[in-house]
């Protein structure tokens, strides 16, 4: 079923003496698995000194929210950026693609000064958008191992396959030594109780040992059984030699429903 957030009303009386755009971000991060289409209204009053400019934007992180990256700005109608005292919306627009390689999303304001002088004023905002997805968890591993053959840890629980449309992995690796390499992957089972299937690789996943964040994108992994079960989980290995390695491994990890 679509279901759809609205976040809270905020305010907040900001203030630039430049035509420098400056960000003020009135929402917190939210997860962007199943997040397609977002809207944005807001509004300014209370103006003193020179007229304000201002205009919606969004802005991405790929794992960690105290490193977040992109800022974007919405499509807008009605002549574009508010400038002075007004209120505006912009469109329902479709932002799927600028969250394609990131895991979560907060939306906010850019204001400057419309000439020279103080601009401050009062402004609002509150945002609306699709959430069909849901975070299934973080995990923390410490991976080492001596071998070539692949080795798995889950990094989620096993969770209803019905409930699976696609899937996003945000990760951080850490600590990397000598040939570590690895990549997602998924089991399932038929019951509560079973054991669960062999490990597989998630669909287009190779292996990697790149230090640092990074994010899949939304990825949709063809069920070849009729299991009740799915489980996702870390495939890894060396790539090459004997000399043990092993990486340090944090994920986020959420589906589409």
């Amino acid at each position: 079923m679509r279901s759809t957030v609205v976040t809270p009303a905020g305010l907040a009386h900001l203030s630039n003496p430049t035509t420098t755009d400056v960000y003020h971000w009135f929402t917190p991060f939210y997860p962007t698995i199943g997040l397609d289409a977002a809207q944005v209204w807001w509004l300014c009053r209370s103006v003193s000194g020179t007229n304000p400019t201002s205009e919606p934007v969004f802005q991405v992180a790929t794992f960690r929210q105290d490193n977040p990256s992109t800022v974007s700005s919405f499509v807008l109608t009605n002549s574009g950026a508010l400038t002075g005292a007004g209120e505006k919306s912009t469109v329902l627009e479709n932002i799927a693609a600028a969250l394609s390689t990131a895991f979560w999303v907060r939306f906010g304001l850019k204001h400057k000064s419309s000439g020279v002088g103080l601009a401050q004023a009062e402004f609002g905002m509150q945002a609306s958008f699709t959430a069909n997805g849901e975070v299934l968890g973080t995990e923390t591993h410490g991976l080492f191992t001596a071998a070539t053959q692949p080795a798995f840890v889950p990094i989620t629980g096993m969770v209803p396959a019905a409930w699976f449309g696609k899937i996003r992995v945000a990760w951080l690796l850490e600590s990397l030594t000598n040939n570590f390499k690895w990549r997602l992957a998924y089991r399932t089972a038929p019951t509560a109780t079973a054991t669960a299937g062999a490990w597989a690789p998630i669909t287009g996943q190779s292996y990697g040992n790149t230090t640092g964040e990074g994010c899949t994108a939304e990825i949709a992994q063809t069920l070849t059984t009729t299991d009740f079960w799915i489980q996702f989980g870390i495939d890894y290995a060396l790539s090459g030699g004997t000399t043990p390695g092993g990486a340090r491994i944090t994920t986020l990890t959420g589906i589409r429903r």
